[in-house]
């Protein structure tokens, strides 16, 4: 192994070098699985039943870990117990707790590492809860499996091992996942709902069990949809924000705590443009970048900097550059423009502050106690980090064991390297010892 002095600081390194950006995140409270820019797979928390798909002899970990060696994962979802994520090819795989068919694979037998499921190469888009998964094809079919597959026949508690389509309609176009019920939109953009529906999160203005996919209302102009666990959130072409079902802790954002049967409009802004419900809290996007949230804040999981809960969506910290936001039970993950992520709440975040947090924090996936050198004042400022994972008002070179990552202004002459060392810079200003 080639050997580089910096600063009269002996240093090794090893080839492997994995970037700082995130692509995407999904998260419960016990664990979160991400996606980074080059398609590789990392999760951290909890593993006691599979579901970081690390394998069986690891419990927990308290810093991402890649999940094996792939680098062609384009989606994942992280559910109760389990996970499911689609690769690039289209293909559909899952890992951890399969007690209800949730994974899909025919069994009831849990996986410690990623599996796939079935042969098929056209997979969309999925969705997963506590004890199922919805997806889509390319074709436009819907599918479920898991316990409260509800939506295949007429009974109210059905479960699948196995992926089973849902009616012959090919117009779906998104599906979302709540506890044992489901929200979808269909091409023509309308509305539909079935499931558990004892606090009107289906929407239909009943309460009453729905068994088969509803229409919901007369309207044609949804555009994105959100199931949290007992309640629904959706935003029109208008830009308009709409919530109903269980209305505990202000999670809905109107101004109380009642349950609303059927989708009621939030405010009167027109510029809302992603939203994510879990447990107890919800959060949402505007078009201008800002962070909003609402219901229980126990954790701090709203980001507020308090824990005091709001039954109105109030806006997050002053940032205008969010583009991304995923919430669950007591905790909050969020991507920002530049790909890097932050979160706020209870649980793992994957950091060395694996505590409660009432404030969105840099989640950084290089640890301090990883590193093997390196130069001093490399955190000051993350929040300004981009790709290039280093700032450039700050560190020329830090170093980590696998990488070296450069200013993307430092003259790679003044490193005063090995005369010996043979090295290459990579795209992104990346440092590559040769051996």
């Amino acid at each position: 192994m080639k050997k580089l002095f910096f600063t009269g600081l002996l240093i090794f390194i090893s080839l492997t070098i994995y970037p700082q950006c995130w692509k995407t995140v999904s998260r419960t409270i016990h664990h979160t699985i991400a996606i980074r820019n080059d398609g590789s797979l990392w999760a951290v928390g909890y593993n006691s039943i599979g579901e970081l798909g690390l394998g069986q002899s690891i419990n927990a970990v308290d810093t991402f870990t890649q999940v094996g060696t792939d680098m062609n994962w384009k989606t994942v979802c992280a559910a109760s117990g389990f996970t499911i994520a689609l690769k690039e090819n289209n293909t559909l795989w899952a890992w951890g707790e399969n007690g209800y068919g949730t994974l899909g694979d025919g069994t009831i037998v849990r996986k410690y590492i990623p599996e796939q499921i079935g042969t098929d190469s056209n997979w969309e888009t999925i969705s997963s809860s506590q004890y199922h998964t919805m997806a889509i094809k390319k074709n436009g079919t819907l599918w479920s499996w898991g316990m409260c597959s509800n939506g295949v026949g007429n009974t109210m508690y059905e479960s699948y091992n196995i992926p089973t389509q849902i009616g012959t309609d090919t117009n779906w176009l998104q599906v979302s996942t709540g506890s044992c019920f489901t929200i979808a939109l269909k091409k023509d953009h309308t509305l539909w709902g079935w499931g558990e529906n004892y606090y009107g999160q289906v929407g239909d203005g009943t309460g009453w069990f729905v068994v088969t996919p509803k229409k919901i209302g007369v309207d044609t102009n949804w555009s994105t949809i959100a199931a949290g666990y007992y309640h629904s959130l959706a935003i029109k072409t208008d830009g308009s924000l709409w919530t109903w079902g269980e209305g505990a802790f202000g999670k809905l954002g109107n101004g109380t705590t009642m349950n609303k049967l059927i989708p009621t409009k939030i405010g009167v802004a027109n510029n809302w443009r992603s939203v994510s419900g879990s447990t107890f809290h919800s959060l949402a996007l505007k078009n201008d970048g800002t962070l909003w949230a609402c219901g229980r804040n126990a954790y701090g999981e709203n980001g507020f900097g308090t824990r005091i809960e709001s039954d109105s969506f109030v806006k997050v910290g002053i940032d205008t550059n969010w583009k991304y936001i995923t919430a669950s039970s007591g905790v909050s993950n969020c991507l920002k423009t530049n790909n890097t992520l932050w979160a706020c709440g209870d649980g793992y975040f994957g950091s060395a502050q694996n505590s409660f947090s009432d404030t969105l924090i840099f989640i950084n996936s290089f640890f301090v106690n990883n590193w093997i050198g390196g130069v001093s004042n490399l955190w000051e400022d993350p929040e300004n980090w981009s790709c290039k994972c280093i700032p450039n008002e700050y560190s020329n070179v830090l170093i980590k064991q696998g990488a070296v990552y450069l200013n993307s202004n430092v003259d790679v002459n003044s490193l005063k390297l090995n005369p010996s060392a043979k090295f290459t810079i990579n795209s992104g200003n990346f440092l590559k010892i040769l051996h």
